[in-house]
């Protein structure tokens, strides 16, 4: 995975340091701290999802030598889909609404 784990306790005590200290101005010293260790255990889980997924994503990226949205075709690469005779309609067309508006 990418990191340690000690990323994720430190992402998630500095998380639950912060909610505490702004609970108990509000809240009892046992509610903030439980709700604190909510919060860490929610931000523990949460940021090993997150080092999970950037692992997955940079070994996807090792293994196949591209990011994952690249394997589109280009342009140029793509065979023509339209004859010649349905692009001359749409071309006529679109010089028709043209010349209507150019003459509006």
């Amino acid at each position: 995975m990418v990191g340690s784990i000690m990323w994720n306790l430190y992402f998630a005590l500095c998380v639950a340091g912060i909610s505490f200290f702004l609970s108990i101005t509000s809240n009892t010293w046992e509610t903030s701290l439980i709700r604190g260790f909510y919060i860490f255990s929610f931000c523990y889980i949460c940021m090993f999802l997150f080092r999970f997924a950037i692992h997955y994503g940079m070994q996807t990226i090792q293994q196949t030598g591209s990011m994952p949205l690249d394997n589109h075709v280009a342009a140029e690469d793509s065979p023509n889909e339209y004859s010649e005779e349905a692009i001359e309609k749409v071309s006529e067309h679109v010089q028709d609404l043209l010349s209507e508006d150019q003459k509006n």
